[in-house]
């Protein structure tokens, strides 16, 4: 089946009109619905407590009534295995341990640390925990030099240690409670986990890669009935050698899809402002890996309809976790740790720039490796079967 008989202009140039639109208004609205979700999701931080000083409350107090606090978190507190688990089970964000005898170390100027425990997969989070507890940090360190000159003025006074000690110990927690209440502590923004990169781009050319495997799949239906007729019999016992016969099934495939998806291309090359080149050779090596796919999936299903349904199937499963069909930045944790293994993620990321890794590259050559020799069998056994 060649370029020719799969090509048509009119239905080409439909479908990537209708498909340019379609990314633009899918693309608006997620857009719309991930900053609509990050405004409102809140960061769910647990709080283990093994502080038994009757001033610790004094001093929470100040975190959980302070409304630019509690705009950001939800605070939860219990035991130290409850929090634990839920944690583990991913119904917290964060979890914060609070250890015994700090408020002690507070008010007596000790040095003081607060462990907290994050998910390696929230980037964003993990920094906006790490800036606020460090802000809180240089607020209370401000506090204790002026509470130890108030201390120092103290001991020079009549007054007895008691009497001393209860006024340095109120005058402290004033002072704390002043610094971390007021309104302009927590000044966070929240970030992409896509950096450099908003998310609709990031959306609009996983997407086209999306597309491009629902659209080859029509195309890769013709192939599996060509190649079950005596004219690809014919073909695979003329002797012509293998890596040839691949390249020709390869190449029809790739640019015809090429061909009829070159207006996604242009559009994502306008609106992104990369480079044309290095978004051809995106959907190219996009092209390439449908193409080896479906091709693997003809030599190793012999029934029409069965290839039908699972092709879907994959193609569906590689577009969710590529972030193509959901906005990657929502993705929950287990989800974004499997897309690491979608071919669609890898291409986009390398497509836009956000990733060059010789690891990310070999590992879908590999894939792409492994396809080959598969079908370099599967092609060499039926010709051997194939009676001249």
């Amino acid at each position: 089946m060649t370029v020719k008989q799969n090509f048509s202009l009119k239905r080409a140039l439909l479908f990537q009109l209708v498909g340019v639109l379609l990314i633009l208004l899918l693309s608006q609205l997620f857009a719309n619905y991930v900053a609509d979700y990050n405004a409102r999701q809140k960061i769910k931080l647990g709080l283990i407590v093994e502080d038994e000083h009757r001033y610790i409350n004094l001093l929470l107090n100040n975190f959980t009534s302070n409304e630019d606090f509690t705009a950001l978190f939800d605070i939860i507190t219990a035991d130290r295995n409850a929090i634990i688990n839920d944690f583990n089970a991913n119904v917290l964000d964060a979890y914060v341990v609070i250890p015994d005898a700090f408020t002690d170390n507070l008010l007596y100027y000790r040095d003081n640390n607060i462990d907290i425990y994050t998910h390696f997969g929230f980037p964003t989070k993990t920094k906006i925990l790490k800036s606020l507890f460090s802000a809180y940090s240089h607020f209370v360190q401000t506090a204790n030099i002026t509470t130890l000159s108030f201390y120092d003025l103290l001991t020079e006074s009549t007054l007895s240690d008691e009497a001393i000690r209860d006024a340095n110990n109120q005058f402290s927690l004033e002072i704390i409670s002043t610094t971390i209440g007021r309104n302009d502590l927590f000044d966070v923004q929240v970030r992409n986990e896509l950096s450099g990169i908003s998310t609709s781009n990031y959306f609009i050319i996983a997407l086209s890669f999306a597309i491009i495997g629902f659209a080859t799949i029509p195309l890769v239906i013709a192939r599996y009935d060509e190649m079950n007729s005596c004219v690809s019999d014919r073909l695979l016992a003329s002797g012509l050698p293998i890596p040839l016969y691949l390249a020709g099934l390869h190449g029809g495939n790739a640019l015809t899809t090429l061909i009829q998806t070159t207006l996604f291309a242009i559009a994502w090359a306008i609106y992104s402002g990369l480079s044309p080149i290095t978004v051809t050779i995106g959907f190219i090596a996009i092209s390439l890996f449908w193409s080896s796919l479906w091709l693997s999936l003809i030599m190793t299903l012999k029934n029409r309809q069965l290839f039908f349904v699972s092709s879907l199937i994959i193609c569906f499963i590689l577009a969710v976790l590529g972030g193509s069909l959901t906005p990657y930045t929502i993705m929950p944790l287990n989800l974004k740790l499997l897309s690491q293994f979608s071919p669609i993620l890898t291409l986009t990321k390398l497509s836009l720039g956000l990733t060059f890794k010789w690891q990310a590259l070999l590992s879908w050559f590999a894939l792409l490796a492994g396809l080959l020799i598969q079908q370099y069998y599967l092609i060499a056994t039926r010709r051997y079967g194939v009676k001249k």
